[in-house]
């Protein structure tokens, strides 16, 4: 429809353009359209859901954030290191021999890059296991690095202290999330949450 009817959007900027006389097929353009959803919408749900479950297992922090929202920024990139990443990875594949942290890695071989498990690397991050709005958070590898640093980056943490802010205005420090009744359903290689109920008292 957009290579018929073009319109003012991201859709017809991908349907439409040529590099070089190359152009992106339909299905590299479905691929491209269903992974910007994902990241841009799933992800931030899932961000929101991991820091209020976050603040609230650390409610002495959470009430310093409510009273003091210039904290709101530093608790937004502690929620990023300490609550999200868990078990997932990217995979890479060696170019070449070579040796890390003492292994042997053969050319061809694939990798799991951790980011929950460089988040809690002592290495990087004293007590790593300790929710700490002071903590030195400039290794935060969440996001990549470099060249290969998340476009979104920017929008994600903006998007997470607009949550952060809105939460420290609704959710008093004494309320109970409901874990019993969370509901889930898998959702690429992270389960999405359907339900989040919390219950905020009398």
């Amino acid at each position: 429809e957009r290579r018929a009817a073009p319109r003012e959007d991201l859709i017809t900027d991908l349907a439409t353009a040529h590099d070089m006389g190359d152009q992106m097929t339909s299905d590299e353009i479905l691929m491209m359209v269903a992974g910007l959803i994902v990241a841009g919408s799933e992800t931030t749900a899932l961000g929101g859901m991991t820091a209020i479950m976050t603040l609230l297992e650390h409610r002495e922090i959470f009430a310093a954030v409510k009273a003091d929202r210039s904290l709101v920024p530093h608790a937004v990139l502690e929620i990023i290191r300490y609550g999200l990443g868990g078990p997932g990875a990217l995979p890479r594949y060696a170019l070449r021999d070579f040796e890390i942290g003492g292994k042997e890695i053969r050319q061809g071989q694939m990798l799991m890059l951790s980011f929950g498990g460089v988040n809690r690397d002592p290495k990087f991050f004293e007590d790593p296991n300790r929710f700490d709005l002071k903590r030195d958070q400039s290794n935060l590898l969440t996001f990549g690095f470099g060249a290969h640093h998340c476009l979104g980056m920017h929008l994600a943490k903006a998007e997470l202290g607009a949550i952060v802010d809105a939460v420290c205005d609704f959710v008093p420090t004494d309320a109970q999330i409901r874990a019993e009744l969370i509901e889930f359903e898998p959702l690429c290689t992270f389960p999405r949450p359907v339900t989040f109920p919390i219950d905020f008292g009398s």
